[in-house]
């Protein structure tokens, strides 16, 4: 009877829990020493470490969305960048165009940019005598939310419109509108323009067309109350201005690497 207690203690003691923690011990710190840190040699930049790069590879993917946390890091910078970029040039667009700063301004809604498409149509409709207009462009004005890939020169317009009402006024976006259609009037010679070429075009509006169009604009006003551009002091600065304000925001908003270095009247 000694002999099987004797037996029986042994056998409890050899699979007693002290026993299989420690063997539980021994086996994991034996895996820690096989997959050590110096063996991880794919690192990632958030900390994290693996021993071959199709791991890393998935951890990037579902983490980082497939990206570096230095690539990301860097487009959140150039976004702020370029936000910080935009308002400094919407703000000496706002004060060229005569804005005054006491009055808060608030963004302009739909109703206000159906309206100040009617006004464009109607300057389209009197300069041209032509009642048939296509209005392609007028439907994705209106169209909410604004574009975000810009491929176009009329995405352009458009993202630059959406951005810039909220700082200027009605009255100030007629102008605007104004710019708008005398450059889409010049873009029908180049179709295929790409939107990193509008800064080259709007050379052209400038020394080309524009005097041209203001001259139109005059002719237009002696003769239709709608049209009351021509009252504008020094309409001609005003609109160069404005061409000078949206090559700076295409190049604010990386759409395209070129800027537009032509000087103003007042310069």
């Amino acid at each position: 009877m000694q002999d099987k207690s004797n037996t029986n203690s042994s056998v409890q003691e050899s699979y007693s829990p002290k026993k299989l923690a420690e063997g539980g011990e021994k086996k994991k710190r034996s895996r820690t020493r096989k997959y050590s840190d110096a063996q991880r040699e794919h690192k990632c930049e958030c900390g994290k470490s693996y021993l071959s790069y199709p791991a890393l590879y998935t951890h990037m993917k579902q983490k980082h969305n497939g990206q570096s946390l230095k690539n990301l890091d860097e487009q959140r910078l150039e976004s702020t960048f370029s936000e910080s970029q935009t308002q400094d040039i919407f703000a000496t667009l706002a004060n060229a165009l005569g804005k005054e700063e006491d009055k808060p301004q608030a963004s302009l809604n739909n109703m206000d940019i159906y309206d100040l498409i009617n006004w464009e149509v109607l300057l389209l409709i009197m300069e041209t005598d032509n009642k048939d207009i296509r209005l392609d462009y007028y439907h994705e004005l209106m169209k909410s939310p604004q574009p975000t890939d810009v491929t176009t020169p009329q995405d352009a317009f458009i993202k630059f419109i959406h951005e810039v009402k909220g700082v200027l006024s009605f009255e100030q976006m007629k102008l605007i509108f104004l710019f708008v259609y005398s450059f889409r009037k010049l873009l029908l010679d180049y179709p295929e323009c790409p939107t990193s070429g509008l800064v080259e075009k709007a050379n052209l509006l400038i020394c080309f067309q524009l005097d041209k169009v203001l001259s139109s604009i005059q002719k237009l006003s002696n003769r239709n109350y709608i049209v009351h551009l021509s009252r504008v002091p020094n309409l001609r600065e005003t609109m160069i201005q404005i061409v000078l304000g949206f090559c700076n925001w295409l190049y604010a908003r990386h759409l395209t690497d070129d800027k537009l270095l032509l000087k103003s009247d007042s310069d």
